[in-house]
């Protein structure tokens, strides 16, 4: 638990952490395996995002939140949310100090060269919205950068291949534009509520 803690102490500290590939937890026949699998789901083009910022990103999705959580694809997501839960949610909950967590809504974004997530807060999405998890798949790509907004300063994190972003949910944020390549992250919300979607009440 060792590396745990020092994931856990940053995100307290600073509310976001990018925990490189070489040190994810993620061990890589289920991270081949999740990829594989998210690879197989149906995309659509995204305009407009769940929290109304303007984006440019192509989405596959497995666990909506308009309403209220919500698995959809479920012959290939419930096997993408099993490896999580079953494997990876205690991690999870120990780097966040929270015992009671559940995944709420979950996608793949798929960007290419001038593809862009424009600047929002995922609390707007939903407030019971905690932390924001962000597992990069792709591997060649330029910009794309996670750009954080705190104390009006902004901090950039370059992910790379099989890295981890977890990020607090009541910190803006964007993915500036792509350059060139392709940039492919499996993005997941965590709570700890799976009542009805407290935007909407």
């Amino acid at each position: 638990m060792h590396i745990l803690s020092t994931h856990k102490n940053k995100l307290k500290k600073n509310g976001t952490v990018l925990i490189s590939g070489a040190k994810s937890f993620i061990d890589p026949n289920d991270f081949k395996e999740i990829q594989s699998l998210l690879n197989k789901l149906p995309k659509e083009y995204v305009s407009i995002g769940d929290a109304g910022e303007k984006n440019s990103v192509t989405v596959s999705r497995i666990m909506t939140d308009s309403n209220k959580p919500k698995i959809v694809n479920s012959k290939i997501s419930g096997k993408i949310l099993a490896i999580l839960n079953d494997n990876y949610l205690k991690d999870f909950r120990y780097i966040l100090g929270e015992n009671k967590v559940f995944i709420r809504r979950a996608q793949l974004n798929i960007m290419k060269k001038n593809s862009f997530v424009g600047y929002h807060l995922d609390t707007d999405s939903n407030p019971d919205y905690l932390y924001a998890v962000v597992l990069q798949l792709g591997t060649k790509f330029e910009g794309g950068e996670y750009r954080v907004h705190k104390n009006n300063k902004f901090k950039d994190f370059t992910p790379d291949n099989k890295s981890i972003i977890i990020s607090n949910c009541k910190l803006p944020h964007e993915v500036r534009k792509v350059q060139s390549g392709k940039r492919s992250s499996f993005v997941f919300f965590l709570s700890s509520h799976m009542n009805k979607n407290k935007r909407i009440n």
